[in-house]
């Protein structure tokens, strides 16, 4: 038995619900960090290396931190190298993802951030999946500035650049846009700044 199934099935995970508490499935390295249902924990598996907990082994030993999509909306001043003026088409490689509002080649990151929901002018998506991508994204980008914690982009990391984890996280929400909306919201209120690391 591999250790992902000795995992999904200690954590009774089935296999339709696996996708949407997957936050990242790289098989060619062996990295799974997966989100825990019923418990605010994750599971981190890199180089047949098991942390359990509150995944201290991926954040280096300290307690994940992040930002809501509501802060970057109103502290653009704080999105260090990324300008508010950047597409979301350049960062994803697509356009905001079923969306009610019409989305065109130069919907900003800013403007999705702005509008989130599914309404007439909404812009996030089913569970608002562009909304959290677009937090994610600058998360990722201003990892260890700000009080954030979360390194997933550099050397020994799962990814080894900007680029590569966000084309991860618009095509797996290609594949399952409300169940990665869903995953990217329950790490933004499980793991928010201020909070105190889950057990």
């Amino acid at each position: 038995m591999s250790c992902e199934k000795e995992l999904q099935d200690k954590l009774d995970i089935t296999p339709s619900t696996q996708l949407r508490r997957t936050l990242l499935k790289l098989t060619s390295t062996g990295a799974l960090i997966t989100l825990i249902p019923g418990r605010t924990a994750y599971a981190a598996i890199s180089n047949s290396i098991v942390a359990s907990g509150h995944g201290s082994d991926f954040a280096h030993g300290e307690c994940m931190q992040v930002l809501s999509p509501g802060y970057w909306k109103t502290h653009t001043e704080n999105w260090g190298a990324i300008a508010n003026t950047t597409t979301f088409k350049s960062v994803f490689g697509g356009l905001p993802l079923n969306t009610s509002a019409t989305a065109t080649e130069t919907t900003t990151l800013l403007q999705v951030l702005e509008s989130p929901g599914q309404g007439e002018s909404g812009l996030g998506g089913p569970n608002n999946v562009n909304y959290f991508l677009a937090s994610f994204y600058l998360i990722t980008a201003n990892h260890s500035r700000l009080g954030i914690v979360f390194p997933v982009v550099g050397m020994g990391k799962p990814f080894t650049s900007l680029h590569d984890f966000a084309s991860y996280l618009y095509n797996e929400a290609l594949m399952d846009a409300g169940g990665v909306g869903t995953t990217l919201s329950e790490i933004t209120n499980n793991y928010h700044l201020g909070n105190s690391c889950p057990a």
